[in-house]
């Protein structure tokens, strides 16, 4: 991964020189547009399109496309794109070599400061001194000077010219030097911060997604209870069947066995030893359900059943299981 102390991305440069120095970078712009071969790519290692934290091999810039950025950049506002032969990519993935941009910078503030010194009037005080002493009104003194000729007084103009443009030069490339650091400090810090408020931004999200991820483990562990809870409900409802089918079994069984007992007294006695079953197992039911509570619960519905209950048992009468009635019953 590229490191900030090493680069800064076009977007910051821009901004933060244009802040401060327009002109500087509009003449940054025309040197890189003035390079002999526009179409010259940039050494990855000078400017870069960076992917996933390194250098984009696939995507080669030239001096006319940081040139023509960097000239759109003096317009109204810092364009957010760089538009390239392979297409456009954004300026803030775009990364300078901090020495490369201070040395081109440096070349720009020399030029402008020559440019200035020469537009500038020449200072012409100590001209005016020497056209002093050499005039014609000037006092007569032993040391005065012999009057100095026309080549002369050119050749002092000329050095004198010469050294009041380089004063001026050296000042105002210091100035801009300073000015330059400054702008670059800011752009570092704005840089930093923005690095600083983007791996907040990643802690954020990285924090978010561990919260979705336990509110989905939370979720599929209450599911997974659920079916627990689910299928422990069907084995206590299994069980509780298991459970009351032989509490409901004796009862039956004791009402059954008190009806066989009760047929075979029935039976035993002359007044029911004639009586079929089907008689019998009536008489049985309405008995048991009035007079014997204990065994009125498990008695059936059906007469029929009864029938049933009295067909198993052992002993029963030859006559009894004859269809129709007894020729004479008692009552």
């Amino acid at each position: 991964m590229l490191s900030s102390k090493e680069y800064i991305s076009l977007e910051a440069v821009c901004t933060s020189i244009k802040a401060d120095r327009p002109a500087l970078l509009e003449g940054l712009a025309h040197l890189l547009l003035g390079a002999v071969d526009t179409g010259s790519q940039f050494n990855q290692a000078t400017i870069c399109v960076i992917k996933n934290g390194k250098p984009n091999p696939d995507i080669a810039l030239t001096y006319q496309d940081i040139g023509e950025y960097l000239m759109a950049a003096t317009g109204k506002h810092v364009p957010a794109l760089l538009h390239t032969a392979n297409g456009a990519v954004e300026s803030s993935r775009v990364l300078v070599e901090r020495r490369w941009i201070s040395r081109q910078l440096s070349v720009v503030l020399e030029s402008v400061a020559i440019s200035s010194a020469l537009t500038e009037p020449a200072a012409n005080q100590i001209l005016s001194v020497v056209q002093a002493v050499n005039s014609d009104r000037a006092a007569s003194w032993i040391d005065q000077p012999a009057p100095m000729s026309a080549d002369g007084y050119k050749r002092l103009r000329k050095w004198l010219t010469h050294q009041n443009d380089q004063r001026k030069a050296n000042e105002s490339a210091s100035k801009l030097t300073i000015e330059l650091q400054v702008a670059l400090a800011r752009a570092e810090k704005a840089e930093t911060i923005a690095l600083a408020k983007n791996a907040e931004v990643t802690v954020l999200e990285s924090r978010d997604r561990l919260s979705m991820m336990e509110l989905s483990a939370k979720e599929r562990t209450i599911q997974s209870q659920r079916l627990e809870i689910q299928k422990l409900q069907e084995r206590l409802e299994v069980s509780s069947e298991k459970t009351e089918g032989p509490r409901r079994q004796p009862a039956k069984e004791r009402a059954i066995l008190a009806v066989h007992e009760m047929a075979a007294q029935l039976w035993a006695s002359p007044d029911f030893k004639d009586y079929r079953i089907g008689d019998m197992a009536d008489f049985i039911k309405i008995h048991m359900i009035a007079n014997e509570p204990e065994h009125a619960g498990a008695m059936p519905e059906l007469t029929s059943t009864v029938v049933k209950w009295l067909k198993q048992m052992t002993g029963i009468p030859d006559g009894a299981s004859r269809p129709g009635r007894p020729p004479n019953s008692k009552n």
